[in-house]
């Protein structure tokens, strides 16, 4: 019997490599400067796939914890006086 898995983020590119991608959160954006967390990964399939899919899962995770994080350590008067950001509003 085939078990089939679809891993969510993960996609194919035209190299046959497979790619996680996944949209930072819109609030995360402005501090990393980047609207994507992209990782390309070197299994195609089975259990290296799953444990580097894991990986990223996880890289992505605290990425943005440790990006919040900052942003609520940030005094109110330092945010208050940031330039607008692309969406604008300020980069926090």
């Amino acid at each position: 019997m085939v078990d089939i898995l679809k891993l969510k983020n993960l996609d194919t590119i035209p190299s046959g490599s497979k790619r996680y991608r996944r949209r930072i959160p819109k609030d995360v954006q402005e501090i990393l400067g980047e609207d994507w967390f992209q990782r390309g990964l070197k299994a195609i399939e089975g259990d290296g796939l799953l444990l580097e899919h894991a990986a990223c899962v996880e890289e992505f995770k605290d990425m943005v914890f440790q990006a919040r994080s900052v942003m609520s350590k940030m005094p109110v008067s330092y945010l208050l006086q940031q330039p607008l950001g692309r969406s604008g509003r300020p980069p926090y």
